[in-house]
């Protein structure tokens, strides 16, 4: 059995505002556990608490009660910190600098061979779509930025990767990337952590995600045990497709029209069904588009959300 990297255990925090100094808890009960090789994903509405968690995981800031063990060890300890890497959501690097000196500023500060950080300069830059570039920081796009972070994260090549928004300003190109670079540095054996507002982007990505409400870790949801048929879908066909689907698989579903096309609405369960009908008739859909993932389901259902 792998041991843990990362345990979080009661962990609480309260945080002062005002000139008043009052409090309000932060994080009143959070619970979570990550191993090696592991993707988990932080879920919750806006201040649930998912940055904070961030936070106390990698030092920065320290609980109030609770235990965090980062690599069995105190997370402000120089020696655990010197195996993470942390991307804030807003990634904000020296603004005169250009990506390649960057990283090379990055493998610096890990004390890396300079040799070892040119090579894997060459590599990140070149995989994200920076290799060309000789600009300032401060003249790319947010999504360029948000690209250029994910690779200063990677450069080291550490045990851990804290995420926070990672998909943030990312086309639907660079969401793509971001994934198989994750799957890459899990088979690798590195553990990630990372907060999303991206459902989708977490039940690809993710083995487990923490559902964080008002403070507290409500729920652990493994992806891979998720319910297809929780998943709701709007399938686009014709008229035709009516007359050969049965009343009973038609009751399951709402059925409405958009122009010339029909559009029927189900869950994963009752779209395998039809789709297997359609194909033994010899006929297409038009389109089959995802509406709700079950992630989705499971997530809204938690939160309180509709």
């Amino acid at each position: 059995m792998k041991s843990d990297l990362l345990r979080f255990e009661g962990v609480a925090k309260a945080i002062r505002l005002g000139w008043r100094r009052a409090s309000t808890a932060a994080l009143r009960l959070v619970e979570f556990r990550l191993q090696p090789g592991q993707i988990t994903g932080l879920l919750g509405p806006n201040g649930a608490g998912k940055t904070t968690t961030m936070f106390i995981a990698v030092g920065l800031v320290r609980q109030d009660r609770g235990v965090v063990k980062l690599f069995g060890d105190d997370p402000g300890r120089a020696e655990a910190r010197r195996r993470i890497t942390f991307l804030p959501e807003r990634f904000e690097a020296y603004s005169f600098l250009a990506p390649r000196e960057l990283l090379e500023m990055q493998g610096s500060l890990y004390g890396l061979p300079a040799e070892r950080v040119r090579r894997r300069s060459d590599q990140l830059l070149a995989e994200f779509g920076l290799i060309d570039l000789r600009q300032p920081v401060r003249t790319l796009s947010k999504g360029m930025n948000q690209r250029l972070g994910l690779a200063c994260a990677l450069l080291p090549e550490v045990e851990l990767l804290v995420l926070d928004e990672p998909s943030s300003g990312l086309d639907p190109e660079g969401r793509q990337l971001l994934s198989d670079v994750l799957y890459r540095e899990r088979q690798r054996g590195t553990a990630v952590l990372l907060s999303s507002h991206i459902l989708a982007d977490v039940e690809r990505m993710c083995d487990e995600a923490v559902i964080i409400r008002a403070g507290e870790s409500i729920r652990t949801v493994s992806i891979a045990e998720l319910d297809p048929g929780l998943s709701e879908w709007e399938i686009e066909t014709d008229d035709r497709v009516v007359g050969l689907l049965l009343p009973a698989l038609l009751s399951e579903c709402r059925v409405s029209r958009a122009g010339e096309s029909l559009l029927i609405h189900c869950s994963g369960h009752v779209k395998e069904r039809i789709l297997d009908c359609l194909t033994a008739s010899a006929m297409r859909p038009t389109a089959v588009r995802q509406t709700r993932s079950a992630l989705e389901h499971v997530y809204m259902s938690s939160v309180g959300g509709s």
